[in-house]
């Protein structure tokens, strides 16, 4: 049965009610969006555990006993594979400990240190003293957190990892990451112009890939998932995929001459219907598997790229889509023709 072509009523672009409110609801989202340790700096500590566990209790028996900031404790994966992960920006005096050493008032640094410590055996210029108490102090805080997560959980102290990220470092992650999605838009708009010589085209392309992605962010804050390294991957991988859609609808509305243009829509509709379809149907499956495994990395981008591949059809048949259109009725009211 042939579908009927929406593109030819002429009331089509009422239909962009729908991602305009999507855009609103999606930014109130995205300004809360929070940042893993990848951007933010912190530790991050992960095991596997055998049996379900109340994060919500484990989270106030952390901070009764240690002064951490920004404590996150979540449990991860599946009957099959569960984990445990416990994330945080440091520990209240080891930070005071920190910026102490940074602003070269040793003395402070080796005094708050002493209470994780007490007295060491150690000779040298006063940062170097200052530096072995807080490696010292930091490792010893370290091992006493994991030693009582494990006697919450039942976790043997063997299995436990942990990961640090300094707070220059994850500021440096965090500006390569913004560069790198700004660049990506920036090389998308000049290189659409140049092929379709159209402001509106290109403008039409880069807001489905911006909708795509801020779709896609008001996910991971509505999920309260941070927003790391591995969240980023996809964000970036939608970028491309909505070019690769929003290119394949201008060039077949644009660039082709049998038909009308609400023809060529309604053609370019079904093409993409069935990239995006089948698209959706590979990632739900990775999805399902690696959500069954226990593998979190490949679970949480695939369920952040269904999202964005369900954007991606509103954003290109509805948004993309009215825009190519009106640029394409200008031209032939121009010429006499519509």
């Amino acid at each position: 049965m042939d579908i009927p072509n929406i593109y030819e009523w002429k009331h089509y672009k009422k239909l962009l009610i729908i991602p305009i409110i999507l855009t609103i609801i999606s930014f109130f989202y995205v300004f809360h969006i929070k940042t893993g340790i990848e951007f933010s700096g912190g530790t991050l500590i992960t095991a596997p555990i055998s049996k379900d566990i109340d994060v919500n209790k484990l989270k106030r028996e952390i901070l009764n006993s240690y002064n951490l900031v920004e404590l996150d404790v979540r449990q991860t994966g599946s009957q099959l594979a569960r984990g445990i992960y416990i994330q945080f920006a440091g520990e209240r005096s080891l930070i005071a400990a920190r910026d102490a050493f940074n602003r070269g008032d040793f003395a402070t640094t080796i005094q708050i240190c002493k209470a994780f410590t007490g007295e060491l055996n150690v000779s040298g210029n006063s940062s170097e003293v200052a530096a072995t108490y807080f490696s010292n102090a930091n490792e010893k805080f370290k091992n006493s957190l994991i030693a009582f997560i494990s006697e919450k959980t039942g976790t043997p102290i063997s299995d436990f990892s942990i990961r640090d990220v300094g707070p220059s470092l994850g500021a440096l992650f965090w500006e390569q990451a913004k560069n790198a999605i700004i660049l990506a838009f920036i090389f998308i708009i000049v290189l659409v112009f140049l092929f379709f010589r159209e402001a509106i085209v290109s403008l039409a392309v880069i807001q489905a890939a911006f909708f795509d992605v801020l779709i896609a962010a008001a996910f991971i804050a509505f999920m309260d998932m941070p927003l790391s390294l591995v969240t980023i991957a996809p964000l970036l991988m939608l970028i491309g995929y909505s070019v690769d859609s929003d290119i394949m609808l201008t060039d077949r509305i644009l660039k082709r001459k049998t038909g009308t243009i609400y023809e060529r829509a309604k053609s370019a509709f079904k093409t993409g219907i069935t990239m995006t379809g089948t698209t959706i149907g590979a990632v739900s499956s990775l999805y399902l598997i690696s959500t069954a495994v226990g593998i979190e990395v490949l679970s949480n981008i695939s369920m952040i790229l269904l999202v964005g591949l369900f954007a991606d059809l509103i954003s290109t048949w509805i948004t993309n889509v009215s825009l190519v259109l009106w640029a394409a009725e200008r031209k032939l009211k121009k010429k006499g023709r519509l």
